[in-house]
């Protein structure tokens, strides 16, 4: 079982600025205040169950980390993945820090499904591809797979393509999810270079550290 929680938080107003999240201190030498900007949370949890014994976790990883205030992200809920190889549109967003992709294949299925119908739905696996020039061709390569009702997630470096499996049953379209997350804020960014005399930035959160 994998569980993936994903929540992009909008900023609050100057006026109305919460305290800042558990592990996060301003400093003096702050160029921006992070309760202004936008944050981003991951939480991923990965569940492997034997049969006939308790389920183990081998994976887990939880991360914060805040994007450009200026940008909200691209949200599409239903987008048409057919045969043909697609470019993903990823809207307003110019750099974008993650790509969060589900195939909707099945998701809204009301009833029991018969053997057929569960062999084609199994089938409809979504493929994503980039796209290389060589010898003043544009190829594709496949780097990654999306089953029905899964789930990806990924920092895109490049155009990100999309179509269905050859091997899928069924000449109709299926849907995908689509979020773009705007572009992250590095945090060495938000400090002064002359004031970071004393500062720690650590992976996830930002720390003063005064020298006594």
């Amino acid at each position: 079982m994998f569980e993936e929680s994903f929540s992009p938080t909008p900023p609050p107003t100057p006026s109305d600025s919460p305290p800042l999240p558990a592990g996060f201190m301003p400093t003096t030498g702050m160029r921006t205040d992070v309760r202004l900007l936008p944050h981003v949370t991951v939480v991923d949890n990965l569940y492997f169950q034997p049969p006939k014994a308790q389920p183990t976790t081998p994976g887990e990883s939880r991360y914060t980390y805040h994007t450009v205030a200026e940008v909200d992200p691209y949200v599409r809920t239903a987008v048409k993945v057919g045969r043909g190889m697609a470019k993903i549109d990823i809207g307003w967003v110019e750099n974008a820090s993650a790509l969060w992709i589900q195939n909707l294949e099945g998701t809204d299925r009301s009833v029991i499904p018969s053997a057929a119908e569960m062999t084609k739905h199994n089938s409809r696996v979504v493929e994503l591809f980039v796209s290389v020039e060589a010898n003043g061709e544009t190829k594709y390569v496949r780097f990654l797979r999306v089953r029905p009702g899964h789930s990806v997630r990924f920092e895109p470096t490049s155009d990100v393509f999309a179509r269905l499996a050859e091997t899928a049953i069924g000449d109709e379209p299926t849907r995908i999810m689509l979020a773009v997350i705007p572009e992250a804020v590095d945090p060495v960014t938000m400090y002064d270079p002359p004031k970071m005399e004393g500062v720690v930035v650590e992976r996830g959160s930002y720390t003063s550290r005064d020298k006594r």
